[in-house]
């Protein structure tokens, strides 16, 4: 872990700590002794705030099973005309049908949207009602596309009628795919996780100056 990040994750855990322990310290100012009952209350509210966060983590984790997966292969067109060209084979590996999938757009190598009309001659693609499981869509990418390190974002619904996208990127001009990352819920599980990486990290770095 970079030093800069483990400085931003320190910060984070020592943040989410005093704002959790502030109305503990208060009540005990305030009340002193007679601070052990409204102290008990406020524990039992956290721990009625934790399973409601995991609830909420349970329902997420299970709806990422109806999101599918795709693979994907790139083929260079014959040599003569079209010999630019290539077809990107987007392949639903998953059990679970995508519905309304699309190109809608390209994005630069600073991540940034490309006009409309610097792609739409060099990225040909057609909407898809359905992509069965097993099933391909192509798109023709041209050379250029390729050469630029352009980003195809590949929009569409999943079975719950949730807005998904993926980007397909090209290293040494084979395609890969990439995953947005899902952000878990929950404050307090969060922070729970932050404090324990943290520890881990911290254990590894004390590990490894013994190995030296």
């Amino acid at each position: 872990m970079p030093k800069v990040q483990e400085l931003k994750l320190v910060g984070r855990v020592l943040l989410k700590i005093v704002l959790l322990t502030i109305i503990p310290v208060l009540l005990v100012l305030k009340f002193t002794w007679n601070a052990i009952i409204p102290l008990i209350i406020y524990l039992q509210l956290l721990l009625i705030w934790a399973q409601a966060e995991i609830s909420l983590r349970q329902n997420t984790l299970f709806t990422l099973q109806f999101d599918p997966a795709f693979g994907v292969g790139l083929s260079k067109r014959a040599v003569g005309a079209g010999a630019d060209w290539n077809d990107l084979e987007i392949t639903n590996v998953s059990r679970n049908p995508v519905y309304n999938i699309a190109v809608t757009r390209i994005l630069g190598v600073d991540g940034k949207p490309v006009q409309p009309e610097e792609w739409k001659e060099r990225v040909l693609s057609s909407y898809r009602a359905t992509l069965a499981p097993n099933s391909e869509y192509l798109i023709s990418i041209h050379d250029e596309v390729i050469e630029k390190g352009y980003l195809i974002e590949l929009s569409y619904y999943n079975q719950l009628g949730e807005p998904k996208h993926h980007l397909i990127g090209f290293l040494e001009n084979q395609p890969y795919v990439v995953v947005g990352e899902t952000r878990l819920p929950g404050y307090l599980l969060r922070t729970y996780e932050d404090i324990k990486r943290l520890l881990d990290w911290w254990r590894l770095k004390k590990y490894l100056a013994l190995v030296k």
